[in-house]
């Protein structure tokens, strides 16, 4: 598909950036847990994990603000370029989701790279079995995949002015619900309720509706961007 042949022009950065990032978090987290003793490991905990998700989020954003024009001068349409943007992003979310799981794999297999560390497998995350974990790290993946096509999508068609309005709308969104929560007492059971989900239906199931909604929502926007 020529959508995504022009995605992946500069493969080698593309694909190998997320991994360099996660590489130089993994390096210094086993500096620092090498130093602090077997005592302070025990009970230390990092979500260092989440910087190749933060990446990964900040390219899915600039396919769309980088490769979407040039994408219709090569005379793509919209709904082509879209359709192997989608399956590009599925794609690499699944490899992902692949690679992270045979790397918590040799680290269970290494007692935590010989320190006790849970990087690549922290409890939360902890499925239980190879097949779920893969979905567990793929989900997450899809999801701020299509959340960075939208953010994409929105500062193509209203530019910066746009951007800044959804992040008005998700912090009086977020805000309102803390003060929603906190007046009827209802922190305790959301953690409850948090606490009684298992890692699958946390990471892999829940934020299937989520993925379905940002990736119509994509969709329909990009019909209206302007390249």
């Amino acid at each position: 598909m020529t959508g995504a042949r022009l995605q992946l022009v500069a493969w080698p950065w593309v694909l190998g950036w997320p991994w360099i990032i996660l590489a130089i978090s993994f390096a210094t987290n086993i500096a620092l847990f090498a130093l602090i003793g077997p005592a302070a490991r025990s009970e230390a905990t990092t979500g260092a994990l989440m910087s190749i998700y933060i990446v990964f989020l900040v390219f899915s954003s600039q396919n769309v603000t980088q490769i979407f024009p040039f994408a219709i001068g090569f005379g793509l349409t919209r709904k082509a370029f879209y359709a192997s943007m989608a399956a590009l992003a599925v794609a690499e979310s699944v490899a992902y989701g692949l690679f992270l799981t045979a790397l918590s794999r040799v680290e269970m297999w290494t007692g935590g790279w010989n320190l006790d560390v849970r990087f690549f497998l922290p409890a939360a995350v902890d499925a239980g079995n190879p097949v779920a974990q893969v979905a567990v790290y793929a989900v997450p993946f899809m999801l701020l995949a299509f959340i960075g096509i939208c953010l994409g999508v929105v500062f193509k068609r209203w530019g910066v002015n746009g951007v800044r309005v959804i992040m008005a709308i998700v912090s009086v969104a977020v805000g309102g619900s803390v003060i929603a929560l906190t007046s009827a007492q209802g922190w305790g059971h959301m953690w409850r309720w948090l606490a009684d989900q298992s890692p699958t239906a946390m990471w892999a199931l829940w934020p299937l509706p989520a993925v379905a909604a940002f990736a119509l929502a994509g969709y329909a926007g990009i019909r209206r961007a302007v390249p």
